[in-house]
């Protein structure tokens, strides 16, 4: 529980960063660059689960675990600029004792290549001690 409430605060400082990209249900037809950026969602939201990322919100911020404790997380930081971030818990506590930026202003590509990169070799370093 205390880690959803820690990526939940996250979340919440990140959208207000964010610039307006959630799609409002209207009556109309959706305007041409609303039915570009849902697309732009849908194909970065099953790009992401194709490589085992956990939606936390669609379009803006993903999730790996590397262990019980430790997770990565992709956050859209601005038009197009990811940020991979780790953050490793004690049991009990809420707020991460460990955190590390691994990458900042990436494409989504190149975010979650580089998350997957840590997440493998973090799960193959665990196993080899």
């Amino acid at each position: 529980m205390g880690i959803q409430n820690q990526v939940r605060k996250i979340l919440e400082q990140r959208k207000s960063t964010l610039k307006n990209t959630e799609l409002k249900p209207c009556r109309e037809q959706p305007s041409l660059e609303a039915t570009a950026l849902q697309d732009q969602f849908e194909t970065i939201d099953s790009r992401a689960r194709a490589f085992g990322w956990i939606s936390l919100q669609p379009g803006a911020a993903y999730e790996q675990s590397v262990s019980r404790h430790a997770k990565v997380y992709l956050f859209l930081e601005g038009e197009n600029k990811w940020e991979v971030w780790r953050g490793t818990w004690r049991n009990g506590e809420s707020k991460p004792f460990s955190e590390k930026l691994l990458g900042e202003g990436l494409t989504f590509t190149a975010a979650m290549y580089r998350g997957n990169d840590y997440v493998q070799w973090a799960r193959k370093n665990r196993t080899e001690k």
